[in-house]
């Protein structure tokens, strides 16, 4: 199978976190891997054999419009979208993403996301989950961080320096949990442990 790379796509969508983002628009980067035969077209010059760039760019735009028009009109913290499945969540927090993680891991690979806020801990569950791309509103440098030490793409609207805790007093405790960790398996072990004193906690 011949794979054929799109890299930083520019899609112009009414998206975002403040109004003026949806009235007025922005530009988005989309990124993806086409796995394809190319056989026949090579040796045929068939057209009809061949990868159309336009329609591939089309569906694209409307599969990553989907899930953000759909992350933000239905109260949704976290809408994945995978093998022609689309999932919302409605927790805040990690709890979803590990849940995948450590029960349906399938899902997750190669998964498209919409997120409205990705600290580093939901970075590293994503990146330990193998999903292809991430749109998320707000983003924290730690997460970008991690980020960048995989393969998955990111489009964010902005970057903070962390992320607040629900009560706006300081980091969020996963946040402040994974700060010195660099790698995505130590924080793994890190949410599963902050996970289980919560329950034990209820």
């Amino acid at each position: 199978m011949d794979q054929i790379k799109i890299e930083n796509l520019e899609i112009f969508a009414n998206h975002g976190v403040y109004p003026e983002e949806n009235r007025l628009g922005q530009k988005f980067l989309v990124s993806c891997i086409l796995y394809v035969d190319t056989r026949k077209a090579g040796k045929t010059d068939d057209l009809e054999a061949s990868v159309n760039y336009g329609t591939i760019s089309h569906l694209i735009k409307e599969k990553m419009e989907e899930l953000i028009n759909l992350l933000h009109t239905g109260g949704y913290s976290c809408v994945i979208a995978n093998e022609g499945k689309i999932r919302t969540f409605t927790q805040r927090g990690v709890a979803d993403l590990y849940d995948l993680l450590t029960r349906e891991p399938e899902f997750l690979k190669g998964a498209l996301i919409a997120d409205k806020v990705v600290g580093k801990g939901a970075a590293a569950l994503m990146i330990l989950g193998g999903i292809k791309e991430l749109y998320t509103d707000v983003v924290s440098s730690n997460a970008m961080d991690l980020f960048r030490t995989s393969d998955v793409k990111v489009d964010f609207v902005q970057e903070v320096p962390f992320i607040w805790n629900r009560d706006h007093t300081g980091w969020c405790p996963v946040e402040t949990m994974c700060s010195e960790e660099e790698s995505a398996e130590a924080i793994l072990q890190l949410i599963r442990g902050f996970l289980e004193r919560i329950k034990n906690k209820e």
